[in-house]
């Protein structure tokens, strides 16, 4: 593959070639099949191509070699620019030297070090990735292809990641190849939109991360593939066609869950939405904003706007600082039972309210009743709280299962977003003969 031309964050450190030999029948993915063509007799004309080069590379003068186009050359458009910039990469790099960051980096080095080793379980193979029909030797089904979709995205972002961290090119050609393998066949990994968010958010952060390795055809080939499988989707009004295969299928305004605020929605919108980040400016890609702002609608009717998380800059807010969950004095941050979510649940309520008229007697001989009463009712008129829960009577639910959170006696104040209780009004007559 030759020495790709030197990061401004890798300035005097010397870079060397990567091969491998990739068998196709190797892999975490045991699920997806290697293609026909990843043989023996492959591998063996790839040997024969390379000696042929090498050959070639000894007799042609050394003016010709200086005027080849580099193995990989970085995009015109700025990358890396999801997450953080070239600029962060050497303070990334210092800050997995020490402490929770260095553990965290060495676990990360081990799984991408499995991903990448032939032979080893959890190996996964280029050529295997186009054909994703059994998963645990079962059918490609809905949910079993969600598994398969958001460990494709996992490979990918920690491939990727775990370049810029150590600037190991085996791990940033390893996500490149998976990407160009993606890149053949897209509709195969279309199955399910929450999948589809964790595959697309991969891919986003593989392709950003791992730029500067790619060649223009690598690049194009990927950017292509891409924009061809988002054509397939309307990012406008609806016409009431069913969305066509497409890892982009929520972008579409004939979405099933469009404007609904469903997880579903909202992690396929985000994961979509980083893609088209990633390729934004790439030579050949189309203006991506029809889609852009789907993406946002999609994300942002899930997830809440006015998060403002404390930082030093920033100590006039509620919410807390983000990092990592096992960071000292935020790792329960998350849990429910803090009394960060502690409320004043008092309330009052007009739970029930009848207003009756008995009819006359002297009415009634007449007609043959002896008493007759008209009435109107109301339950759950109103309700006067500052609590901002769906109902401050908080009983939780009569769950049988005695260590469920509902039926725990020192958690019954914890409100399980329980349906409210229902207003109804009633109108009836009383007769007696």
């Amino acid at each position: 593959r030759g020495s790709p031309r030197k990061k401004p964050w890798d300035r005097g450190r010397s870079h060397s070639t990567h091969t491998e030999e990739r068998p196709g029948s190797q892999g975490a993915l045991s699920n997806l099949r290697a293609k026909p063509d990843g043989t023996p007799m492959r591998r063996l004309s790839r040997c024969v191509v390379a000696s042929l080069m090498l050959i070639a590379s000894l007799v042609v003068p050394a003016t010709a070699a200086a005027a080849a186009e580099p193995a990989s050359q970085p995009s015109a458009a700025a990358h890396p620019k999801l997450l953080f910039g070239a600029q962060d990469i050497p303070g990334l790099r210092q800050r997995i030297t020490q402490g929770e960051p260095a553990r965290a980096w060495v676990q990360l080095k081990t799984k991408v070090d499995s991903y990448t080793t032939p032979g080893h379980p959890n190996y996964v193979a280029p050529e295997m990735v186009n054909d994703p029909t059994p998963l645990n030797n079962q059918d490609w089904a809905v949910y079993e292809g969600f598994f398969g979709q958001g460990q494709m995205g996992t490979y990918l972002s920690e491939l990727g990641l775990a370049y810029v961290l150590s600037g190991d090119e085996k791990y940033g050609r390893h996500a490149v190849e998976l990407l160009l393998e993606l890149s053949v066949h897209w509709p195969a990994w279309n199955r399910n939109e929450l999948g589809e968010g964790g595959l697309t958010k991969g891919v986003a952060l593989g392709f950003d991360w791992t730029d500067d390795l790619m060649t223009p055809e690598e690049r194009r080939r990927i950017t292509e593939s891409l924009v061809t499988d988002l054509k397939q989707t309307n990012p406008g009004a609806k016409d009431g066609q069913f969305p066509a295969p497409s890892v982009f299928s929520c972008l579409d305004r004939d979405f099933f869950f469009d404007n609904v605020a469903f997880n579903w929605t909202g992690v396929c919108g985000g994961g979509n939405g980083l893609t088209l980040l990633a390729i934004e400016g790439e030579p050949g890609v189309p203006d991506l904003e029809p889609w852009m702002a789907v993406a946002r609608d999609r994300a942002f009717r899930y997830f809440r706007r006015d998060i403002s998380p404390w930082s030093p800059t920033n100590t006039g807010t509620e919410d807390p600082r983000i990092g990592l969950a096992t960071d000292p004095g935020i790792e329960f941050n998350n849990r429910g039972d803090s009394d960060r979510w502690l409320e004043n649940a008092s309330y009052v309520r007009m739970r029930n309210l009848e207003l009756g008229y008995n009819l006359p007697a002297g009415l009634l001989t007449r007609v043959g009743f002896q008493t007759a009463r008209v009435y109107v009712s109301g339950q759950n008129l109103f309700t006067i709280t500052g609590y901002k829960g769906l109902d401050p009577d908080v009983v939780g639910n009569t769950n049988p299962d005695p260590n469920s959170p509902q039926t725990r006696i020192l958690e019954r104040g914890v409100d399980l977003g329980n349906w409210p209780a229902s207003r109804v009004f009633s109108v009836g007559v009383q007769c007696e003969f």
